[in-house]
């Protein structure tokens, strides 16, 4: 076994064998890769990597990866679909470990995960004191807690908001203080607590949302780096036109989408929906007018 970065390369595999359609080692490997770059990080060079990192991870979590035979291509995922390293399906000996292993990568919140997981393991509510960046004064609040996401260095919980009466996602580095809330009952999640996730870039989802045909037009320069990088799983290239390509996407238009597009500038237009056209538009825009105000003026 490839011990270096390996609990990392656990985390991201979990993630892949989460999804229905399940993924091949080479969409693995890219994936991994992927996340790696951006970070700085040394490359996954072998398929047998991945591999023994699977076996690795059924005999360490007890649970068995399910070999989906397609044609010539072999997919793989969960063969229980609710189980995940990071699911209350585990025992408080496997939160702690995952505890363990993911506070060397420093993620932001990483400091609540063990009080979250427990609540998530023992199916008890928790009060939390909680601000949002642009909240002047934390506020204290009632949760029922369901699952834990790695996002972009930072660790959210996916949970019932008692105030609201509905599913929210908080950043555990937005938390001030954890406690558990006794005498408060506590309410089941309807379903996977991951697929709240599948059909979005991120973590942001409001009340109603549902996931829509993306359209992009991509220049060709740029198609390998988003085919290895992909946006969201269910990206596919419909066609291609001279020095352009065009991809499809089925996903929940939200701020995460509209900042992993904004990275791409020139290269990457927006075809439809319209809604996210305008909003690229109107984010371009200001972002403009902002440049114009601020920038030397020659003399």
């Amino acid at each position: 076994m490839n011990n270096k970065n390996y609990s990392l390369r656990l985390v991201l595999i979990d993630r892949c064998l989460r999804k229905a359609r399940g993924f091949t080692v080479i969409e693995m490997m890219d994936f991994i890769n992927n996340y790696f770059e951006e970070r700085g990080m040394n490359p996954v060079r072998s398929k047998q990597t991945i591999q023994n990192d699977m076996v690795q991870l059924e005999n360490d979590y007890y649970t068995t990866i399910e070999r989906l035979h397609v044609g010539q291509t072999v997919r793989y995922r969960y063969e229980d679909r609710s189980f995940s390293i990071t699911s209350r399906d585990l025992t408080m000996e496997d939160f702690q470990r995952m505890d363990r292993l993911m506070r060397q990568f420093n993620y932001a919140g990483s400091h609540f995960l063990h009080p979250v997981a427990e609540a998530i393991e023992r199916k008890y509510a928790l009060k939390i004191v909680y601000g949002k960046f642009m909240d002047e004064k934390p506020h204290a609040r009632i949760v029922y807690p369901y699952y834990l996401l790695p996002y972009h260095e930072r660790w959210y919980m996916l949970a019932w908001n008692v105030p609201r009466q509905k599913l929210s996602v908080f950043g555990l580095d937005r938390i001030v203080s954890v406690e558990r809330a006794d005498g408060e009952p506590f309410r089941e999640m309807e379903g996977n607590p991951a697929d709240y996730f599948e059909d979005m870039v991120g973590v942001t989802r409001n009340e109603g949302d549902e996931p829509q045909e993306v359209r992009l037009r991509v220049a060709k320069e740029q198609l390998n780096y988003i085919q290895t990088r992909k946006i969201h799983q269910s990206q596919e290239i419909v066609g291609q036109d001279g020095d352009w390509a065009e991809l499809r996407l089925r996903v929940i238009v939200n701020y995460e989408l509209e900042q992993e597009l904004l990275q791409y500038g020139e290269k990457v237009v927006v075809v439809s929906p319209s809604i996210l056209r305008e909003r690229m538009k109107e984010r371009i825009g200001r972002a403009w007018g902002v440049y114009s105000v601020v920038r030397p003026q020659n003399t």
